[in-house]
């Protein structure tokens, strides 16, 4: 009989800690945190829009994540988002946004984010094969380079995504994102 309860016991245990294992990485990427220039808040509405190969180009999405709005008659406050423009082969990679992508094979892979404040300042970067391209609006100083950023993108499901977002600049702008949720879709 003691045989056949630990038969019965360990694969028991092993998996209920294999499942406990994976739902803390799903609670770890399940907080909805947006901060764009010290304006922090949640992500109140998310769209996608899906961009097939073409003869240059991996197939590729834009996600974007708009802040809630600080107006009670708002839902999300259209002047403060977070666009992310990547290709499907770095989906679920850690990304160094500091750095160009690299080489690549046959198509060129996209990355770029364009990011909108309150204030009217728009950060819009471009990553190449060999080189990263930093445009800023506004009051903006020159000269202004990426001092250090993460990414993070996941497609757990045709519109579930998980993304951690982090970036700070030279001058002080800094934004981050911890977010998972659905987005709808928009069609092009």
């Amino acid at each position: 009989m003691r045989q056949f309860f630990y038969l019965l016991f360990f694969p028991s245990v092993v998996f209920i800690i294999a499942a406990c294992s994976k739902n803390d990485h799903v609670e770890e990427h399940s907080r909805n945190e947006m901060e764009v220039n010290g304006q922090s808040g949640s992500v109140a509405m998310a769209m996608y829009y899906d961009y097939p190969r073409n003869t240059i180009y991996e197939p590729h999405f834009s996600l974007i994540l708009y802040k809630e709005s600080e107006n009670s008659s708002e839902e999300f406050d259209p002047n403060v988002y977070v666009m992310i423009d990547i290709s499907e082969s770095l989906i679920g990679k850690n990304i160094d946004l500091a750095r160009s992508l690299g080489d690549y094979d046959e198509l060129v892979p996209t990355l770029s984010l364009l990011i909108s404040s309150k204030r009217g300042q728009k950060i819009s970067i471009y990553y190449f094969p060999d080189s990263v391209d930093l445009y800023l609006s506004g009051d903006s100083p020159e000269n202004v380079t990426i001092s250090k950023g993460q990414l993070y993108v996941s497609r757990l499901e045709e519109n579930k995504f998980v993304v951690e977002f982090s970036l700070m600049l030279s001058d002080g702008q800094s934004s981050k994102i911890a977010w998972q949720g659905s987005a709808i879709e928009e069609i092009l």
